[in-house]
């Protein structure tokens, strides 16, 4: 995740299979404006949920990445710099 558009600034990086209750650990809270989920080579597809509460409350938006395939988001005008939590998944 990035804090400019276009996937350029400072990043907030996601392993695989991560759980961050609260961005506001690492001064993440809010900051985010777009998403890169890059070449997998696992071979599993890869869900991003990202919450604007902390402890992942309130309604999840969900960005997904399959295999071998780089896949950009520009967060829309609700979810700009407006996530506390999220979690990612490989399946």
């Amino acid at each position: 995740m990035y804090d400019g558009y276009n996937c350029v600034g400072d990043m907030f990086p996601f392993s695989l299979n991560n759980s961050e209750p609260a961005f506001s650990t690492y001064g993440w809270q809010n900051k985010g404006n777009s998403l890169l989920i890059g070449y997998n080579t696992v071979g599993c597809q890869i869900l991003i949920r990202l919450y604007p509460g902390p402890n992942y409350t309130y309604t999840e938006a969900r960005f997904y990445g399959s295999p071998n395939i780089t896949e950009y988001y520009r967060f829309n005008d609700a979810q700009t710099n407006n996530f506390e939590s999220g979690r990612s998944t490989c399946s």
